[in-house]
């Protein structure tokens, strides 16, 4: 659904694409954040806590951004330098081949502006929400749910001008609490399965000492 919705807003070949039919499309990035959110906690659950894990985790997630992305991001980089971007089309920043636009471009930082590859601002996303998780990992599920909430909040005093915290791109977007709901949602689903198996574990404990034969009573 996201490519489709790049494809018909961003492309200058075929725009509109079919019709802008997938125009729609940019609220999968809402559910893509939800879902991260979602399916980190889940995977996790019962890993609070366990610290050494901690790194694990850390080195895997980067693992499936970074090597992959690095190859877009090489590309990307030797076709501006074969065919820079013209007045008529303007595919990736004019100052790419800087090296400061170039150093943030690999540890994607701050892509939210002149980001060589468009689409890497939602993977600076990820990577704070992989950075604040690995405190669910290192110090437990109640300091986490504390600082999610502290987080939310200030999202919600700087985007209601109840506050002015400063201008943060990332981490100051209501894209985040996307994320916490995602994990509000895995709790939840959690929660519901653990009270089910209990449930399920009291009522055959109960059939079975309804069932089991027992000894006659001496007179």
């Amino acid at each position: 659904m996201l490519m489709l919705y790049h494809v018909t807003m961003v492309n200058h070949f075929y725009s509109p694409f079919l019709g802008g039919v997938f125009a729609f499309g940019h609220s999968g990035i809402d559910f893509f954040f939800v879902l991260s959110g979602f399916i980190m906690l889940y995977v996790h659950y019962d890993k609070a806590g366990r610290a050494r894990q901690t790194w694990q985790f850390l080195a895997m997630r980067a693992a499936l951004i970074f090597p992959i992305y690095w190859c877009v991001l090489a590309v990307t980089v030797a076709l501006f330098w074969m065919s820079p971007p013209t007045d008529e089309l303007t595919w990736s920043p004019r100052n790419s081949l800087e090296l400061s636009t170039l150093t943030r471009a690999v540890f994607l930082y701050r892509q939210d502006n002149d980001a060589i590859v468009p689409v890497a601002w939602k993977l600076s996303f990820e990577l704070v929400f992989y950075l604040f998780f690995s405190l669910y990992l290192l110090c437990g599920s109640s300091l986490f749910t504390l600082l999610a909430l502290a987080w939310c909040g200030a999202i919600a005093a700087q985007w209601n001008a109840i506050a002015d915290l400063g201008s943060h791109p990332v981490l100051l977007r209501p894209l985040i609490g996307e994320f916490f709901l995602g994990c509000l949602a895995a709790t939840l689903v959690k929660r519901r399965i653990e009270s089910a198996r209990h449930r399920t574990r009291r009522d055959a404990g109960v059939r079975w000492s309804a069932l089991r034969p027992r000894g006659r009573r001496r007179p």
